[in-house]
């Protein structure tokens, strides 16, 4: 397992070399070597800081961010740092997380979801919900709206609490339904989003494109690249799995993220994978690959964030993008920065 951890680092940071059954770990060298850090993002990985790049992007809708840092704790601690979820506590736009025990009715795992009173313009935009970038919901999931909305007092149901109370409870059902489809059928289940002119986002096609994107790992250590891509068969000894659900302010509006985070924990490394695999607006999709390893005292970490988000395709993509890399990078620094605090 440790060899098949080593050809997932490889493999996630584009390296090109040949990997045998009994190739060492890798060092701090060829490391950075992979990530192709110049000497400059070296001295400063060395030095604490944080370092970042633009990577590989395997479509015009998706943003690969690679990040990398020392942090202060032992991987012992690495370990609980990630049950914790304690990146999170760095997270300045989360407004709210519940956790999802493995076999909790959806329903009742997702009872604290909910838009406020303040919140009234989501309120309203759901119940005028149409095909379109406003929401990411399928055509299905628009119609129960669209039907709610024939019976309510669209212009005050957010003032009035009986009124958005149905509201909340029908999108709490469709992120339920979406989440009881994940945890049984995996990326194959996740549904589209509706968008105009009769086209749609494919969050399942963006989040396999995402895991497919490790020819090495799938040819090296297959029983990792199944057990991420085809959850939840094929889950190998020593994994380890959380779902969560999230409400992050994402462009100045309140929105809710179905999370499932997976770990492959070893002797002297970690893997780590998370996926949004439902997202409320603004993005379609967003997977994070991780693999963390000791550095004498410390950690090594790597982080590779994919967003995907029909923002940037299209048209400009060249130029949206580079706006668009911008605010991830922004935002992965500044919780990263926030963390390593709080360890100081």
């Amino acid at each position: 397992m440790r060899n098949s951890l080593i050809s997932l680092l490889a493999l996630f940071l584009g390296f090109a070399g040949v990997l045998g059954a009994d190739t060492p770990p890798l060092t701090l060298e060829e490391v950075i070597a992979a990530a192709r850090f110049d000497d400059e993002q070296r001295a400063d990985l060395l030095a604490g800081k944080i370092v970042t790049r633009d990577f590989d992007e395997g479509s015009d809708k998706e943003m690969a961010i690679l990040l990398a840092l020392k942090a202060p704790l032992p991987l012992s601690e690495a370990m609980e740092a990630w049950r914790d979820v304690r990146v999170l506590d760095a997270d300045e736009d989360l407004l709210a997380v519940g956790r999802i025990e493995p076999d909790q009715d959806a329903m009742e795992a997702l009872a604290k979801i909910a838009f406020t009173a303040e919140e009234g313009d989501e309120i309203r935009g759901l119940l005028e919900a149409e095909p379109g970038s406003d929401f990411n919901l399928s055509k299905e999931e628009i119609g129960r709206f669209t039907s709610l909305a024939k019976g309510v007092s669209t212009g005050g149901c957010d003032r009035d609490a009986a009124c958005r109370s149905k509201v909340n409870a029908a999108y709490r059902t469709v992120l339920a339904e979406r989440l009881e489809a994940y945890r049984k059928g995996g990326l194959q289940a996740v549904a589209n989003y509706a968008r105009s002119r009769n086209k749609v986002a494919d969050p399942r096609q963006e989040l396999r494109l995402a895991a497919e994107q490790m020819p090495l790992l799938r040819q090296r250590a297959p029983e990792i690249y199944r057990a991420w891509l085809e959850y939840p068969k094929a889950q190998p000894e020593g994994s380890h799995h959380q779902f969560l659900w999230l409400k992050r302010n994402v462009e100045g509006r309140p929105t809710f993220v179905l999370t499932h985070r997976a770990v492959y924990e070893t002797e002297g490394a970690l893997f780590s994978a998370e996926r949004h695999f439902y997202v409320g607006q603004f993005y379609n999709s967003l997977q994070m690959a991780s693999y963390t390893t000791s550095l004498g005292p410390d950690s090594l970490y790597l982080l590779l964030n994919r967003t995907s988000t029909d923002l940037v395709g299209g048209f400009g993509s060249s130029a949206k993008k580079m706006v668009g890399r911008s605010k991830v990078r922004k935002a992965l620094v500044g919780t990263f920065e926030r963390l390593l605090a709080d360890l100081q």
